[in-house]
């Protein structure tokens, strides 16, 4: 579902009207705020869990790479390449922020390597999520210093203008998923992957294994009954959303739960840019927003068409699941002069530093047509690899 011939927008779940209407919204906007959000999780080294950095150390610099790449105007910063050789989507960010008014905000909320470019430093750790999962993830003062400079910028941001709320998060989706299972939410084998080959049994092992540790370090178990011990860890995650990040989540989320949180209830709209883990936030926000008797709104999540058609997940039908309003770009690649982004065609890489929602606002809010907005990527594609 298209709202015009002329626009790249695919409406991939509409949430009863909600994404057609923050789409008209959006469209009415001239300028937007660009808010990248970086961070690290542990279980990135792990082989097969993430695309963005051709090798576990490579995976660690990704963030402050592609935020330097991102923002810098110098020609010589080094672009992250997934195993397959592929670059890193800040190409496709850069060359449509190219074509929007907009500024840029850097935020490290705790990635392995801080960027070298102008930042936010709101967090001071990555996530301890692994494949061993014998400690929470993140420590509860470190989430309160996240969650409070998520409210800190918030109230810095104008309610008039549009924020981009966009990650980079190597690992993201396994802590993605593992919140999605903290919180009784049945999002197997929904979540997509950076990968061509979608790993789904090894993140869900990974994932059930951090919840289970997590439940029992903090003695919600109970009874030798199976049904009751995870009926207690849903409903405790559930009233403590926040706890669920700190037990199995990532830096990210701690901040983008409060930046989306203190807009909505100004009414003033945030466009989670990215596929599961912009998902993920928005049911942590949404249960947030729910344990105070209010409902999420004023926020869509917007992808690429790589992540909202992948044949080997469903987040369309995630979205459904949790009401989220959810759209993504429709530009394709195919005629690309560059076979590094024809590869984005076949499954790799898929998302990342709010790509998806950039390329999506190009069209919405600039009336960028497609061929124009394909001559821009590959001219920057030419400049930054």
């Amino acid at each position: 579902m298209k709202p015009n011939n002329n626009c790249l927008a695919d409406i991939v779940f509409d949430a009863g009207g909600e994404a057609t209407k923050l789409l008209k919204r959006v469209s009415q906007m001239r300028r937007i705020h660009f808010v990248l959000a970086l961070a690290g999780v542990a279980a990135s080294d792990i082989e097969f869990i993430s695309a963005a950095g051709a090798t576990a150390q490579a995976r660690r610099l990704t963030p402050a790479l592609d935020a330097d790449a991102l923002v810098s105007s110098a020609n010589n910063n080094e672009i992250p390449k997934s195993p397959g050789g592929i670059a890193s989507p800040v190409v496709l960010t850069r060359a449509a922020l190219s074509l929007i008014p907009h500024k840029t905000t850097i935020v490290d909320c705790g990635s392995f390597v801080s960027p070298s470019t102008d930042h936010i430093k709101a967090g001071r750790q990555p996530s301890r999520l692994d494949g061993a999962a014998h400690v929470d993830a993140l420590n509860s003062a470190e989430i309160k210093l996240l969650y409070q400079a998520g409210l800190d910028l918030a109230e810095k941001l104008s309610a008039e203008e549009i924020v981009v709320l966009a990650e980079c998060v190597p690992g993201g989706t396994t802590t993605a998923q593992a919140t999605f299972m903290a919180l009784g939410i049945d999002a197997e084998h929904l979540l997509s992957s950076s990968l061509v080959e979608n790993n789904h049994a090894q993140k869900i092992a990974l994932a059930a294994l951090a919840v289970a540790n997590a439940a029992a370090r903090r003695n919600l178990n109970g009874s030798n009954n199976h049904s009751s011990s995870v009926e207690n860890r849903i409903a405790h995650f559930k009233a403590a959303p926040l706890d669920a990040i700190a037990a199995v989540g990532d830096p990210m989320q701690a901040f983008a739960v409060a930046l989306v949180s203190a807009r909505a209830a100004c009414g003033a709209i945030t466009v989670l840019a990215g596929g599961s883990q912009m998902l993920a936030v928005y049911a942590l926000a949404a249960q947030v927003a729910s344990n105070q008797n209010g409902k999420l709104s004023d926020t869509l999540v917007a992808t690429t068409k790589w992540v909202a058609r992948d044949t080997t997940a469903d987040t369309a039908a995630l979205a459904q699941l949790l009401g989220a309003p959810y759209v993504a770009s429709g530009l394709s690649l195919s005629k690309s002069q560059h076979s590094g982004l024809r590869a984005y065609e076949e499954g790799h890489v898929k998302e990342g530093v709010g790509a998806g929602a950039a390329l999506l606002l190009a069209s919405v809010m600039a009336m960028i047509d497609e061929q124009t907005l394909l001559t821009t990527i590959d001219s920057f594609y030419s400049v930054l690899t």
